[in-house]
């Protein structure tokens, strides 16, 4: 859901509800309820789940936003422009359904397979039946064997042919492999667009990765640090940086702020106003 105006009026409505034109008031921490152009405010959006990239963008007037996307930090006013089953976000469940729902080229040569290997091994359970069923008649079948019940003894061995014969896995292995890999890729980020990619993945010899926030998390931290006054201990260095890049929101900045609190470091306090 998401704070929208209507008449000047904020209202709390749920995205489903949501019309083209309307201004939403997007908050720190809150997702981006719809598709829509920033008209007011600034803020951090991350857009990994749509780029990859792990580091914030900055947002301001006239910047375009897309549903499902976190605001990191600031406040954003956004007017719709797709809302409902035409955002971005929904494009993607869409992509992932009709993947799911996508025949791969091997299971059209599966269909094929059973849809003359199932009428053959029905008519080679009748034919197991009524052989046995005659066998049984003829009493060349030992009476202890059958125990008076020839059609059920007959029906046991037609039974046995057709639960080993059939081909239930022929039919089901190659759907159920391209609903569960399309499925999986989507909750990691990757997005399968049919099952004939799944199919020829396995001929792939070369991938092409972007590496900042693909291979990476994009997130920076510090891994160390070189002092050339010994005299300034590496914890008061890090008090006069926190101090210094307190307001900003910038990823080093942020970076330094995380190392410094692992190392119990009190920043400075914010000078007074002027």
């Amino acid at each position: 859901g998401g704070f929208a105006f209507a008449g000047g009026v904020e209202e709390e409505v749920e995205a489903s509800m949501l019309e083209v034109g309307d201004v939403v008031r997007v908050a720190t921490g809150c997702h981006v309820p719809c598709d829509g152009v920033v008209v007011q405010g600034s803020g951090s959006v991350d857009e990994s789940m749509v780029t990859g990239e792990g580091r914030p963008v900055r947002k301001e007037v006239g910047s375009c936003v897309l549903s499902g996307t976190p605001l990191s930090d600031g406040l954003l006013f956004v007017r719709a422009s797709r809302v409902g089953g035409a955002t971005y976000i929904s494009q993607v469940a869409r992509l992932v359904e009709s993947a799911q729902a996508s025949k791969a080229p091997i299971q059209h040569y599966a269909d094929r397979i059973a849809s003359i290997f199932v009428p053959s091994v029905v008519v080679l359970s009748l034919l197991t039946f009524l052989a046995w069923y005659c066998c049984c008649l003829l009493n060349i079948v030992p009476f202890s064997w059958t125990k008076h019940e020839p059609f059920v003894f007959s029906f046991l061995f037609a039974n046995a042919v057709l639960v080993v014969a059939c081909p239930c896995a022929l039919g089901l292995a190659t759907p159920t492999a391209v609903l569960v890999g399309t499925g999986v890729g989507a909750r990691m980020g990757v997005l399968i667009k049919s099952g004939a990619a799944i199919e020829l993945a396995h001929k792939v010899t070369t991938v092409l990765f972007d590496k900042t926030g693909t291979l990476t998390t994009g997130d920076m931290a510090v891994v160390g640090d070189a002092l050339f006054d010994p005299s300034v201990a590496p914890g008061e260095l890090y008090r006069l940086a926190c101090g210094a890049e307190a307001a900003s929101r910038h990823p080093i900045a942020e970076a330094l702020r995380r190392h410094a609190a692992t190392l119990d470091v009190t920043p400075p306090p914010p000078p007074p106003p002027p």
